[in-house]
C-alpha cells in the first residue's frame, strides 16, 4: 500500500465532516477504544500471559506502547518474565527505570536534557493565554496565538514548534474572512475560533496537568524526546490540528452540506503555511522541515473525510 493511499485512508477514519462526534471528557465513563480502556486491557494480557500484575497506569501508560504490548506474543512476554532483573543493565547514574519499562518498554523516561525548558514567568503567562473558556472570537485568537508564538519563539521549548506554525495558519485564516472569501462568513469566523480553542484546550491541559486527548499527548511527548526528530513531531502536531481537531471543530460550528465549499477552502488556505514553518522553523530551531512538503497531501485527507448532511442534517 503506498504512503498516499495510507494517508487518504487515515483521513477516512479520522476525519468526517459534520458527523455526529464527541470526545470523552474527563470524568466521563471510559468506554471501549479509550485510551484507559486500551491500557487496561494491555494489562490484563500480561497478567495472563505472564501471571505478573504489572500496573501500567501508575508506570505512566502511553496507549500506543500499550498497542504494542497486545500486538506481543505471550511467548515473548513470558521469556522476559522470566529473565532475572540484574540481566539488564541500567547505567548507574541514570534515571531509575520502572519494571514496565524495563520489560514492557511502556512509561520510560524520556531524555529531554538537549533542549531549553521554559521559565516559570512564561509558563504562567502560557496558562492565561491558552485558557480556552475566555476565548471571544477569531481576533482574540489571532491575538493569543501570536502572543504564544512570541513565547516560544524567545524560549524555544519544542513544546512551541507548532505554535510556530499554527500563528500562518489563523493569520491567513483571518485575512482570508476579512477579504470575503468565503460564501458563509459568519460560520467560517466560528470555524476559526473552534479550530484555535481546539488547540488551546490541549496546551493549557499540558500546562496545568488537566486533559490533553491522546493525539496530542503523543505529540508533547515526542516534542521534548531527544531522540526523535523535529520534522516527524511537527509532522505529528499538524496532522492532529489540522485533521483530527478540524474535524471536532467543524462539528463544534454545526457544519452541515452547504458548508463544504467553505470547509474545502478552509483547509487549502491553511495549506498556505508551509514555506513559511519551513523558514521560521529553521530560524528558531535550527531545524530543517523541508521534507514536510513533501509528506502532506491534506487536500486529498479532507476531501476524503466529508461527509455531507452533518450534526445538524443537510440543506
Amino acid at each position: 500500500m503506498s504512503h498516499r493511499m495510507r494517508i487518504v485512508i487515515a483521513m477516512t477514519m479520522l476525519g468526517c465532516f459534520g458527523c455526529d462526534v464527541e470526545e470523552t471528557a474527563p470524568g466521563q465513563d471510559m468506554g471501549w477504544g479509550t485510551p484507559d480502556f486500551v491500557c487496561a486491557t494491555a494489562m490484563a494480557h500480561v497478567t495472563k500471559c505472564t501471571g505478573l500484575e504489572v500496573d501500567l497506569m501508575e508506570a505512566g501508560c502511553d496507549p500506543d506502547d500499550a498497542e504494542s504490548l497486545l500486538e506481543t506474543p505471550c511467548e515473548v512476554l513470558e521469556t522476559a518474565a522470566r529473565m532475572t532483573m540484574d540481566q539488564k543493565a541500567d547505567n548507574p547514574n541514570g534515571p531509575e527505570i520502572s519494571f514496565a519499562c524495563q520489560w514492557f518498554g511502556v512509561g520510560c523516561p524520556v531524555d529531554d536534557s538537549c533542549f531549553p525548558t521554559l521559565s516559570p514567568e512564561s509558563v504562567q503567562t502560557l496558562i492565561v493565554l491558552s485558557d480556552p473558556t475566555t476565548l471571544v472570537d477569531e481576533y482574540d485568537t489571532r491575538y493569543r496565538i501570536q502572543a504564544i508564538s512570541n513565547i516560544f519563539e524567545a524560549e524555544p521549548d519544542p513544546i512551541g514548534m507548532f505554535s510556530i506554525v499554527y500563528r500562518h495558519i489563523t493569520n491567513n485564516a483571518v485575512y482570508s474572512v476579512e477579504e470575503g472569501y468565503y460564501e458563509h462568513e459568519q460560520w467560517t469566523r466560528d470555524l476559526i475560533t473552534a479550530f484555535a480553542r481546539r488547540y488551546l484546550v490541549n496546551l493549557h491541559g499540558h500546562l496545568t496537568g488537566g486533559h490533553v486527548t491522546h493525539p496530542w499527548r503523543k505529540y508533547y511527548k515526542l516534542a521534548r524526546d531527544c531522540s526523535v526528530g523535529r520534522g516527524r513531531v511537527l509532522g505529528v502536531a499538524i496532522a492532529t490540528h489540522l485533521i483530527v481537531d478540524l474535524a471536532y471543530a467543524v462539528h463544534d460550528v454545526k457544519g452541515i452540506d452547504k458548508h463544504e465549499e467553505d470547509y474545502m477552502l478552509f483547509g487549502e488556505i491553511s495549506l498556505w503555511v508551509f514555506p513559511n514553518l519551513v523558514e521560521d522553523i529553521q530560524e528558531v530551531y535550527k531545524t530543517d522541515v523541508s521534507g514536510l512538503l513533501t509528506g502532506f497531501f491534506l487536500g486529498e485527507w479532507m476531501g476524503s473525510g466529508w461527509g455531507g448532511g452533518g450534526a445538524a442534517g443537510g440543506m
